[in-house]
């Protein structure tokens, strides 16, 4: 499968911090719609060369999993060695010299499988459907979030607790040695057009909780605006603020082949839904195996963009085995 995505947007603040220690890659408020790798860092606080250990974490892990081939789908193992990269240019940078540089790390990745979503730390990878809420968000590696799982506190008060900058997994090396704690890895491949992806340091979740980034992305703004929306409400956090918006387009070679790029003239759109919405219902249930899933999925997608008009069409076959094949376009 291939994601094609909308045009991405970021931003990167200081707010009320007295040094950013944020980073990104790409390093752009404005990435190119070719782009298929996400990263922020978050460098620890504390540890004086924080935003060295960010700047150049980003910078290997986005240079490395962009060294991909990233056409074809990708394992969880490849974090750990895009990872173990990130680590290399720590030492190299580091020169053998004591010297305390940790950070946490989000990426993204689009690949041939679907989205990798890899996380060290607390900054935070959330996957949302307007119509339906958050469909995935990373589970912080922080102490308030231990806190928060056995009942000492409410995710509200983990918002402004006095401990939330004390995280339990962080990418770095000290005079006493590495620390290189595993990532957590997600694959997700139930992708739609209209999906979000968001990528974000703990600078922008202290102040935009859960509820209220569904409430601006399901909103009628632009990506543009929503993006600003976001950054303006985190501009005076106590902490940077870093986050990519990334808008799903469409979604090409879904369920080996059954979903492909193609084109189509606008005004077939009606004649095509209503074709595509006989061919599902009259499938024969003694001529469907389990890939009628693919019939019950089709169904939905089809009322959903006919409600949603003009969104991309639907050209709908019928395979050998009598289950539905379905192209669509953007």
């Amino acid at each position: 499968m291939k994601i094609e995505i909308r045009q991405p947007y970021s931003f990167r603040q200081l707010g009320r911090s007295p040094r950013q220690e944020d980073a990104r890659y790409p390093d752009l408020d404005v990435p190119g719609r070719d782009t298929r790798v996400f990263v922020v860092c978050d460098g620890v606080g504390g540890h004086g060369s924080g935003d060295i250990a960010s700047a150049l974490v980003a910078a290997a892990v986005g240079e490395y999993m962009c060294g991909l081939n990233l056409s074809r789908p990708l394992s969880a193992e490849t974090v750990g060695k895009a990872v173990g990269h990130a680590m290399q240019k720590l030492r190299e940078a580091s020169d053998g010299k004591p010297s305390d540089m940790s950070t946490t790390l989000a990426m993204v990745c689009l690949h041939g499988g679907g989205v990798m979503a890899a996380h060290i730390g607390d900054s935070r990878i959330y996957h949302i459907r307007p119509d339906a809420g958050i469909l995935y968000r990373s589970e912080d590696h922080s102490l308030v979030n231990v806190l928060v799982h056995t009942g000492n506190i409410t995710p509200q008060e983990a918002m402004n607790h006095p401990q939330s900058n004390v995280i339990t997994r962080s990418i770095g090396c000290s005079a006493t040695g590495e620390r290189r704690s595993p990532a957590s890895v997600m694959q997700i491949s139930d992708v739609e057009r209209g999906d979000y992806l968001f990528v974000c340091s703990d600078g922008l979740t202290k102040v935009v909780d859960d509820d209220m980034l569904v409430q601006i992305l399901s909103g009628d703004a632009t990506d543009f605006e929503k993006t600003a929306a976001l950054a303006r409400l985190c501009r005076d956090s106590v902490d940077n603020s870093t986050a990519f918006l990334i808008p799903v387009a469409g979604i090409c070679g879904v369920g080996s082949e059954h979903v492909r790029a193609t084109g189509c003239d606008r005004g077939e759109i009606t004649e095509l839904l209503d074709r595509a919405s006989r061919e599902v219902r009259d499938v024969s249930p003694d001529t469907r195996t389990k890939d009628c899933r693919l019939c019950r999925r089709l169904a939905k997608w089809i009322a959903r963009w006919r409600r949603r008009s003009p969104w991309p069409c639907l050209r709908v076959q019928t395979c050998n085995n009598a289950n539905t094949t379905v192209t669509n376009h953007g």
